[in-house]
């Protein structure tokens, strides 16, 4: 089993939530995306661990979004990415 957790800072507590996701690959097993949103809060948060089991060798492809849909786009930070 493997696992991804990242820790994630948004100046405003709105929805919708920033995301950590792990996109479907199934070479090595991940059959569909995997997604994890971040709790409430506006200091460091941290999205995840997201657990996945790979049943081969190879890559995941991570994304990392802010999904902010604000106008003028609220700033999203990331830092931090472990995987275990």
């Amino acid at each position: 089993m493997r696992s991804i957790q990242v820790y994630v800072l948004q100046a405003a507590n709105t929805s919708p939530r920033p995301s950590l996701t792990v996109l479907a690959n199934t070479a090595v097993g991940v059959a569909a995306n995997l997604v994890a949103y971040a709790p409430s809060g506006t200091g460091w948060v941290s999205i995840g661990p997201l657990a996945f089991t790979a049943t081969a060798a190879g890559v995941v492809t991570v994304q990392l979004a802010s999904n902010s849909t604000a106008a003028d786009a609220l700033p999203c930070y990331f830092d931090h990415i472990v995987v275990t």
